[in-house]
C-alpha cells in the first residue's frame, strides 16, 4: 500500500518549482524581471546617408548617430514546454561597440537587427520560467 502512495507524492513533489508560475503573464513578469537587472551594452551608430531608404519616395535620407542601449538579456517564449526561456548575451554590463566594427550595415533596419544580434556574440540560456495552466 504504501508504494501506491510515494507516486503521487513523486508527482506532486516534482511539480513544486522555484520557477513555476501559476500564469503566462507572472512567467512573463518576472522574466522580464530578469532581464531588466541583467544590465545593459552600448551600440554607437555614425551618422550616414542612406540613398534608397525602403520606406522613402526615392530621395535620399541622412540618418543621425545614434546611441542605443540594449538588454543583455532577454526572454523568449516556448510553448510547446509551456515556459520562457531566459538567454543572455556573452557581453559584459555597459561594453560600448561601434556599429562600423561589429554592425558593418547598410541601412537603418539592418543595424536596429545588428544591435540585437551582434557579430562574434554568442547567446546562452541561463533560466527557465515555466507556467501551466489548469
Amino acid at each position: 500500500m504504501k508504494k501506491y502512495l510515494v507516486l503521487p507524492l513523486l508527482i506532486f513533489l516534482s511539480s513544486c518549482s522555484l520557477n513555476k508560475y501559476p500564469s503566462v503573464v507572472q512567467a512573463k513578469s518576472a522574466c522580464d524581471k530578469w532581464v531588466s537587472e541583467g544590465g545593459v551594452y552600448i551600440l554607437n551608430t555614425p551618422e550616414y546617408l542612406e540613398k534608397n531608404p525602403p520606406s522613402s519616395t526615392g530621395k535620399s535620407y541622412l540618418f543621425k548617430k545614434q546611441t542605443l542601449k540594449i538588454n543583455i538579456r532577454y526572454c523568449k517564449q516556448e510553448l510547446e514546454t509551456k515556459q520562457y526561456l531566459g538567454y543572455q548575451r556573452s557581453i559584459k554590463k555597459n561594453t560600448i561597440i561601434n556599429s562600423q566594427k561589429y554592425c558593418p550595415a547598410k541601412s537603418d533596419f539592418e543595424i536596429k537587427k545588428c544591435a540585437r544580434d551582434p557579430k562574434g556574440t554568442e547567446y546562452f540560456l541561463k533560466k527557465n520560467f515555466y507556467y501551466f495552466y489548469y
